[in-house]
């Protein structure tokens, strides 16, 4: 008896095991062509480093720990931009050009030839680094990167983009902030990013004797004699030595009140002040920042989808009423994807 009960209970966990066999085939039978790591990003090691005064950068924040992963995204959409809008190739893409044109022995002695001339290889102009914060990267940026010109350029171009093309990048990067001055996050912190970034748009008040002559000439290149209005939005992260008031205040302070007016609803410029533990970082952006959803690419790669999904619900509507019912035509969404991405390949581009 015991042993017809074993044979029974056997045979009952084996048939259990071939349900979850065959579960799990009719599972997979949809995803047999998918490859193992399809659309897996795969994290970049970066070594951990620190933000320097006079740093000029791009703060990036992302999602809860996926620095290396974040590091690698922002990597390939900052040499994508980098491309276009100044014309410098990722390292590496020369060689590979320069292969598909002669042969492998070719190559090889070019490769043999640069060694002997310690020739160096062509760099990025910014350096990603991971620092001691939790959701936070920080791009190091030289020429021919401006750090508010670039961000702003990338945030309008997803905006007025399908959203259908490089979604993905905005897997788990958030927001970007420009950063054109780094200082210790102390007062004497404060004055100094004011009067470094500040001229170059605002007349400021009581400017030293040194300084006066350098801001009247940023004045007139920047055009910072016109009557801007301004905002000013810190940001505090790990820091509670400068209060959110007093920094306001002080930063306001350095500003000629009766030529600059305070605009909180539709400022001309923001006042972007960011303080990350012992240090602060100043920046002025156009007032269109709000409308760029503040740099926050998530947010505009999700509003440029919506928008595309919008625009094909439109034209399948157009198209239904227009030939649906006549001659038993069946339309469905796919018949109007192509004319949707070319109406929002044809939107306008919005002036600068």
């Amino acid at each position: 008896m015991g042993e017809s009960k074993k044979r029974k209970q056997g045979g009952h966990g084996q048939g259990q095991n071939s349900k979850r066999r065959k579960h799990a085939s009719q599972h997979n039978d949809g995803d047999e062509s998918r490859p193992k790591n399809h659309n897996r990003i795969q994290a970049l090691r970066l070594e951990r480093g620190f933000v320097e005064d006079g740093d000029v950068g791009i703060w990036v924040t992302c999602a809860r720990g996926q620095e290396g992963k974040a590091a690698r995204e922002v990597t390939t959409l900052f040499d994508d931009y980098v491309q276009r809008l100044y014309g410098i190739k990722p390292p590496g893409d020369e060689n590979e050009d320069e292969e598909e044109n002669g042969d492998i022995a070719a190559s090889i002695e070019k490769e043999l030839s640069s060694i002997k001339t310690e020739k160096k290889s062509p760099t990025r102009p910014f350096t990603i680094i991971r620092v001691n914060l939790d959701c936070v990267l920080f791009a190091r940026t030289s020429e021919p990167i401006e750090p508010v010109t670039f961000c702003r350029e990338i945030c309008r171009s997803i905006q007025k983009t399908s959203g259908d093309n490089r979604r993905w990048m905005s897997r788990y990067l958030n927001r970007l902030t420009p950063v054109i001055h780094t200082a210790r996050a102390t007062p004497e912190g404060v004055v100094e990013v004011g009067r470094k970034v500040l001229p170059q748009w605002f007349m400021m008040m009581n400017p030293p004797p040194e300084e006066d002559a350098s801001i009247t000439k940023a004045a007139e290149e920047t055009g910072s004699s016109s009557d801007y209005s301004f905002a000013i939005r810190p940001s505090f992260r790990n820091h509670n030595t400068l209060k959110r008031i007093d920094l306001i205040q002080q930063i306001a302070s350095l500003i000629n009140g009766q030529k600059h007016k305070v605009d909180l609803s539709s400022p001309d410029k923001v006042i972007l002040v960011d303080v990350y533990e012992a240090f602060i970082c100043m920046s002025v952006v156009d007032g269109d920042w709000e409308q760029l959803r503040r740099y926050n690419l998530g947010e505009l790669f999700r509003e440029s989808k919506k928008e595309m999904q919008n625009s094909t619900d439109e034209i399948v509507a157009e198209v239904k009423e227009a030939k649906g019912d006549e001659g038993g035509m069946k339309v469905t969404q796919d018949t109007a994807v192509v004319e949707a991405e070319s109406s929002a390949k044809d939107r306008p581009v919005p002036k600068s």
